[in-house]
């Protein structure tokens, strides 16, 4: 029998970190300490640090050398900034995908809708983690379809953010149908070769997504 490779500690302490962060365990600027974190994941300071920098360069943490890591938060205009360039740069994602996506894909992606609409629509309290986490596969689909990597790395970095403040948790029920809509008609437009159509509703479902954040 093949034994699973056990985890480095490094990325055990990252995945920690970083689902902790997700799940709201710790609010922005909340202080990181290395011994703290040492005494939480039962591993040494080397591996800590290595995962604070990693988490440091995707955008979740921030390091100084004065105050040592906290967790990142943002103000209106930097979130005004970043929903902007995800309007362009996953806009622009989706009308590349139209050409390049297949059906195998676009399939993955219904049953993503399926399952995401399962979580809104059946449970009393719904899961926003694990809606997070499939609305975030439906993206990388469109992301990785649409054939450009740099495109992909660079909106990897700056979607982190609306996980962080769960955006979900906090949508109106109208808001997540919404949302639950402009999924399906992405998987139309782009079933339908049609890149304008498939920018356009993509360009619509993230000024929604920024919309609902204004109850923040």
């Amino acid at each position: 029998m093949t034994k699973t490779p056990r985890a480095r500690p490094a990325d055990k302490a990252y995945e920690t970190i970083r689902d902790g962060i997700l799940k709201g365990h710790w609010q922005g600027g909340a202080h990181l300490t290395e011994q703290k974190l040492v005494d939480l994941i039962g591993i040494s300071r080397t591996p800590i640090r290595d995962a604070l920098r990693r988490l440091d360069n995707e955008g979740l943490v921030t390091i100084s050398r004065n105050s040592g890591a906290r967790v990142a938060r943002w103000d209106k205009a930097e979130i005004d900034q970043i929903f902007d360039l995800r309007v362009l740069l996953e806009g622009h994602a989706a009308a590349l995908a139209a050409d390049r996506i297949d059906r195998a894909r676009l399939d993955k992606m219904t049953r993503l809708c399926d399952q995401m609409e399962d979580i809104v629509k059946h449970e009393k309290y719904p899961s926003f983690p694990q809606f997070a986490k499939l609305n975030d596969q439906y993206h990388t689909h469109i992301l990785s379809a649409s054939g450009n990597a740099r495109l992909g790395l660079m909106v990897r970095q700056i979607t982190n953010m609306p996980l962080v403040l769960r955006t979900y948790a906090h949508y109106a029920p109208d808001s997540l149908e919404r949302s639950m809509q402009h999924h399906r008609e992405i998987v139309t437009a782009l079933g339908f070769r049609d890149g304008l159509w498939a920018q356009s509703l993509m360009q619509a479902h993230i000024r929604a997504g920024h919309a609902a954040l204004g109850a923040l």
